[in-house]
């Protein structure tokens, strides 16, 4: 490390990223709603790992319900009731296992 000064700046990014990425969640299981932590969840997921898809973004690896709750601090019937709400109001939806979601929606819901 001592030889490449860069390379030891940039594992100090790469953890000070990781910390406050694990305090921001801490803090919203906290404060913030279910319903928008979970919102937040997917729009973080989309962002990283969507594939745009007839106008919606899907993400593209398979996610359940258990996992989603578990990410959030919440039960998964809790996620269930919350992804059937998103579900009835346009917000994302579901097949074989991936779920896809309307940015823009849910960017306005976790701005509330």
């Amino acid at each position: 490390m001592e030889e490449y000064p860069v390379l030891k700046l940039e594992i100090v990014k790469y953890f000070s990223d990781k910390l406050r990425d694990a305090h921001e969640m801490l803090k919203n299981i906290a404060t913030e709603r279910v319903e928008k932590r979970v919102a937040s969840l997917l729009l973080k997921l989309s962002e990283k790992v969507g594939v745009e898809s007839r106008g919606f973004r899907k993400i593209d690896f398979p996610l359940t319900r258990q996992e989603i709750a578990e990410m959030v601090g919440t039960t998964v019937e809790t996620c269930i009731r919350t992804m059937s709400k998103f579900q009835k109001s346009g917000i994302v939806k579901s097949s074989n296992g991936r779920i896809s979601v309307k940015v823009e929606l849910l960017q306005r819901f976790v701005e509330e």
